[in-house]
């Protein structure tokens, strides 16, 4: 089986140019190279936008990466005034989404595709531009149970645009917090 994932994995990483459904199958393929190999947990960032491509809400996995995040905002919402908010708690936030980034995804891939295929193939620029306009028209609902705890919405920041100016919306109850996809001072 894996050998056959990787030979497809190779012809469809060497196109070109990608399509939606090419950046879709290349996620859903290395996820069950992945999976076969019980690799899944050491490429969360591919995992995660493996699910974004496959699914409209996710449950498990999803909220114990972001239940922090839930608790600090609802926290602030609950004290309202009492509790100010501080570069801390946004620093706290931009920190539970820094493996989330379209960097962390870009490393991840290259990672999977020197290890298991042998070089790199990947596009990112074409897979970059392919993604964004999956996940533009998915938004991702992340559920406690039947409560939505975030809602993730992907949009073009108020810029010129270009793949470098995509901003994610995170909604949770109400609140919202937003950042680029490729901010680099997510991880600092």
């Amino acid at each position: 089986m894996k050998s056959e994932i990787i030979k497809k994995l190779k012809k469809t990483l060497s196109k070109k140019n990608y399509s939606e459904q090419d950046v879709a199958y290349i996620l859903i393929e290395i996820y069950k190279f992945l999976e076969s190999s019980n690799q899944v947990n050491d490429f969360e960032t591919i995992r995660f936008y493996r699910n974004w491509t496959a699914h409209s809400f996710l449950l498990k996995d999803s909220v114990k990466i972001f239940e922090d995040v839930y608790f600090l905002i609802k926290a602030r919402e609950y004290l309202g005034d009492d509790m100010k908010w501080s570069d801390l708690m946004t620093s706290k936030i931009k920190r539970a989404f820094c493996p989330y980034s379209f960097k962390y995804l870009e490393k991840q891939l290259i990672k999977f595709s020197v290890e298991k295929l042998g070089k790199n193939y990947l596009k990112w620029a074409e897979f970059r531009k392919q993604i964004y306009q999956i996940i533009t028209d998915t938004p991702l609902i992340i559920k406690k149970g039947n409560n939505e705890i975030f809602k993730f919405e992907c949009k073009k920041l108020n810029k010129p645009f270009n793949y470098d100016n995509l901003e994610i919306k995170v909604f949770a109850d109400g609140s919202f917090f937003s950042y680029s996809l490729n901010d680099e001072s997510l991880c600092n």
